[in-house]
């Protein structure tokens, strides 16, 4: 019997899950004209998979309820139906959140009908509050709370979700089967499948919790998932199984479920009833044994005797007291219950039932920072010991992510709120609950915006500061405290201070700021002074000159002289008329918006055609005439093979002429001066970059007058592969050296870029750099700076594209003390920075590195046992006394310490807690 039991039950199994799929999720219709309603199961085989129905009847309360073949029933809020609801053919029930259906006379489920009970669902997860079916409170004697009425077994019951409870009548299952059934066979057709929710099933005197009822049938029931508590009725009701002197049971349990099952006291009878197995007053010989299939992973525990420790449940068990009173367990699973913001969970470990608890805790209004959403999150207390208790790997474990949001209206949210309201935070673990409600008052905006701009006179309005942002409320801006405040960036047009006022403008969310304010300044312009003169036929009227570049407008003076004459023969205003060659000077005036400047140009006044003729022989006439070869007068002339005339002028050596942007060097001073000669030591400042290439055309060099007096001296050498090398020397009036710099810039065929740049100043402090930058966007800078005291700032520095950075800092003194600063930047923003002082040893070795300050944005941070400072070797000894200040104040923070054994890694964590590391440091070693 017991062979043919089990092949007919892996029939029915089969079956009936093909049946149930059917029919829960084969009967969606489109409607127009309906909101659609998502179901889900969330502890099963279809774990978290979500549904969506758009063809229902939405139930309200009423005396009767017929559910009828193929439809759809969705409740929500309070319904109660006053008489026994009756299901035909395939019905399909929908518990929204919150809802509490009602039917006390029980649902009635006749032997060849179908019942599939879902709970709504999200994308997100269970809402807080899972639906309820109370079914069977007063229900009448022999009918099931969810099942046969008296004299008739149950048709298939498939539960998906949702809190569900149901109560037999005398002699009726909670969930199963009536009085007395009559069915023979255990097919698909009474079926009991439990997918996932909690599910409470009480047997009425003499019934089972779930299964048969008093000299039921036999019942077929499989448990994937879910909590299932199950009490027999007192009198020999099985907790799950046969009712009293009823007949087979047939019992699959696989997946993840929670059984609860108890049997019912006893008072006359012959056999006690099993938590899971036969019901009272039967023996041997009346009934097979009931037929258990079980995964390998399934124990029992009797709760009568909770030191035996477990077993499994196989074949060798069966017919055996053992199941009585049982409690089956999945590995790594428990029963849990949920009050509030708390989710009890009760498990057995070690041989005894223990119990732990998860705490869902809001954010406060204090933590919430508007720029930070992370603070705005809720947390999870007991998190890690829920998982660690439970053994709850990756795909299981429960973690805050998981945490969903609630507006006040029920409302799911995307993220963790941080605007004014009133909100819900909850978790799901399981199909329990747990919520809390917190409220968030207004918020502090936060402001980002940069100093005041440094700009130069260009007869244009320039934006005053760059664009700021606020987070939460509207940023603006004014010229004036008590002005008109608006989002457009103030701007300013002539020279002078300016102060740009800006605040925030609050909303329903956000206060509004108080007013801030940031000086800027636009400074006058050097004018870029430009002049041309056309030249004319003696007795013509005169060409003007055309100034450009007057970016001031200042007041302009035209002063005359000719080419071979000193400055001091200029003459204001007096245009010459005579034949010759001349210079005229423009003088501009400087003005409130620019600094004044002086140029000149060159121009000849030529003689008409009538008077007397060069001899073309010749290439003379008779008369004193100008030299056409030369272009100049009978007056002292320049040497033709030498082109220049016996005046002073500038040198065509240089790549200069006498149409200079600035005014010429007065006779009295001395030639330009040689760059000075500079040690280029290797091992102190970089070699000028080669010169071994082809050039594109000869060197450039420029003499300018700087408007602050100095002179700079500057060569400009361009390659044919468009590199290109810039040296420029600066004297003051009288020659004396002030500095020399150069730079070199370089692109290469990958597309990086290199810019060398080198300065000495006459102090004999000194600079050097080099940056270079790849196609991809990385910049990689080195620099040095030499101050005059001796004291030497090295730096190197890296920037991604993607905003990650490192930097490291190196300041030596010229007392030999090391300061050491490095920060790192990841990309996600996480930060750690941490400053040393190093100290070399009396024997002039380097041993003592203290670490002085220690700054963690993210979450870890690594403690080195050594660092190398220009080569040089420091050992970590000390931790300077609140170096540590703040860190522990972080949400929590990891410090990595290297140590070889646990005495020293205890040590060192004692010195970085005497530091300043808070409670919420943990430490590890590495």
């Amino acid at each position: 019997m017991e062979g043919k039991v089990k092949k007919i039950l892996g029939t029915v199994l089969a079956v009936c899950m093909i049946v149930s799929c059917m029919t829960g999720f084969g009967n969606e219709k489109v409607k127009a004209n309906t909101e659609p309603v998502q179901y889900q199961t969330y502890n099963g085989i279809f774990e978290n998979q979500v549904y969506t129905c758009d063809d229902y009847v939405k139930v309200s309360s009423a005396d009767d309820l017929n559910m009828s073949d193929n439809k759809w029933y969705v409740f929500d809020g309070d319904v109660t139906i006053a008489n026994r609801v009756t299901v035909t053919g395939t019905a399909n029930i929908i518990l929204m959140p919150g809802c509490n259906f009602s039917a006390p006379k029980g649902i009635r489920v006749g032997y060849g009908n179908t019942l599939n009970i879902y709970s709504n669902g999200t994308v997100k997860g269970e809402n807080p509050a899972a639906g309820n079916l109370n079914a069977g409170e007063n229900v009448n004697e022999g009918d099931a709370g969810i099942g046969g009425n008296s004299c008739e077994g149950s048709g298939c019951i498939n539960i998906y979700g949702g809190k569900v409870t149901a109560k037999g009548g005398t002699s009726a299952a909670g969930i199963g089967g009536g009085k007395e059934s009559n069915e023979n066979d255990l097919d698909n057709k009474n079926h009991v499948t439990i997918r996932g929710g909690v599910i409470t099933a009480t047997g009425g005197r003499f019934g089972a919790g779930i299964g048969s009822g008093y000299k039921g049938k036999i019942h077929s029931v499989t448990i994937y998932a879910g909590q299932v508590f199950a009490f027999g009725g007192y009198e020999g009701g099985a907790g799950i199984g046969g009712g009293k002197r009823s007949r087979e049971l047939g019992l699959d349990i696989q997946y993840k479920p929670m059984i609860k099952a108890c049997g019912g006291l006893q008072t006359n009878s012959v056999t006690e009833a099993a938590g899971i197995g036969w019901g009272g007053d039967v023996t041997n010989n009346e009934c097979e044994d009931p037929v258990l299939y079980v995964d390998s992973e399934v124990k029992w525990f009797g709760t009568d005797n909770e030191t035996t420790g477990f077993v499994e449940i196989n074949d060798s068990n069966q017919g055996e007291q053992r199941y009585k009173n049982s409690i089956v367990y999945h590995m790594n699973s428990a029963f849990m219950t949920a009050s509030g913001d708390v989710i009890k969970a009760e498990y057995i470990k070690d041989q005894s039932t223990k119990t732990i608890e998860l705490k869902i805790k809001p954010p406060t209004v204090e933590s919430i920072r508007p720029d930070d959403k992370d603070t705005a999150k809720a947390t999870l207390i007991g998190c890690e010991e829920f998982n660690s208790a439970f053994n709850r790997g990756e795909n299981l474990c429960v973690d805050e992510s998981q945490i969903v949001y609630y507006d006040a209206d029920g409302n799911l949210i995307d993220e963790a709120p941080t605007g004014k309201g009133q909100y819900i935070a909850a978790i799901t673990v399981d199909g329990v609950a747990a919520k809390a409600a917190y409220e968030i008052r207004k918020q502090c905006p936060v402001i980002s915006v940069s100093a005041g701009t440094n700009l130069t006179y260009t007869g244009d309005e320039q934006h005053l500061i760059t664009q700021g942002s606020a987070t939460g409320g509207t940023l603006k801006y004014s010229l004036s405290e008590n002005g008109t405040f608006s989002t457009d960036i103030p701007k300013g047009k002539n020279v002078g201070t300016y102060t740009v006022y800006y605040m925030v403008e609050g909303n329903n969310d956000y206060y509004s700021s108080i007013k801030y304010r940031v000086s800027a300044q636009i400074n006058r312009a050097s004018p870029n002074l430009s002049l041309t003169q056309d030249g004319w036929v003696k007795g013509e009227t005169a060409k003007q000159p055309v100034l450009v570049g007057n970016i001031g407008k200042g007041n302009v003076v035209y002063a005359y002289k000719k080419q071979n004459e000193s400055d001091d023969a200029y003459k204001n205003g007096e245009v010459p008329t005579e034949v010759g060659e001349y210079v005229v000077r423009a003088t501009v005036a400087e003005t409130g918006n620019s600094f004044g400047g002086s140029t000149t140009a060159q121009f000849s006044i030529s003689a008409p055609t009538t008077e007397p003729t060069p001899d073309p022989a010749s290439g003379t006439s008779t008369e004193p005439t100008p030299d056409p070869a030369s272009g100049t007068s009978t007056e002292p002339t320049p040497d033709p093979a030498s082109g220049t005339s016996t005046e002073p002028t500038p040198d065509p050596a240089s790549g200069t002429t006498t149409d200079q942007t600035s005014e010429p060097t007065p006779a009295s001073t001395p030639d330009p001066l040689p760059a000075p000669v500079i040690d280029y030591q290797s091992d102190h400042y970089p070699e000028e970059p080669a010169v071994e290439k082809e050039y594109e055309g000869i060197t450039t060099t420029t003499i300018v007058y700087n408007p602050d007096g100095t002179i700079s001296y500057i060569s400009v050498t361009k390659y044919k592969d468009n590199s290109i090398l810039t040296r420029e020397t600066v004297r003051d009036k009288e020659g004396n050296f002030i500095e020399y710099k150069y730079t070199y810039e370089e692109t290469k065929k990958n597309g990086t870029k290199l810019v060398q740049t080198y300065s000495e100043k006459a102090d004999g402090s000194r600079s050097e750099a080099i940056v270079t930058t790849t196609k991809s966007g990385t910049v990689t800078s080195k620099t040095k700076e030499i101050m005059p005291e001796g004291t030497v700032i090295s730096k190197e520095e890296k920037k991604y594209a993607s905003g990650k950075s490192s930097l490291k800092e190196v300041i030596t003194d010229a007392d030999g003390t090391i300061k050491v600063v490095t920060e790192d930047t990841g990309a996600s923003g996480t930060h750690s920075r941490a400053e040393y002082t190093a100290i070399a040893s009396d024997d002039g070795k380097a041993v003592k590195l203290s670490l002085t300050k220690a700054e963690v944005t993210g979450k870890s941070f690594k403690v080195p046992d050594e660092i190398r400072i220009n080569g040089q070797r420091f050992v970590v000894t000390e931790f300077g006394d609140g170096a540590f200040k703040g860190v522990g104040n972080k949400k929590r923070v990891t410090i990595s310490v290297k140590a070889e054994t646990e005495e020293e890694f205890e040590k060192i964590c004692d010195m970085i807690r005497a530091a300043g590391a808070g409670k919420k440091v943990e430490f590890v070693k590495i």
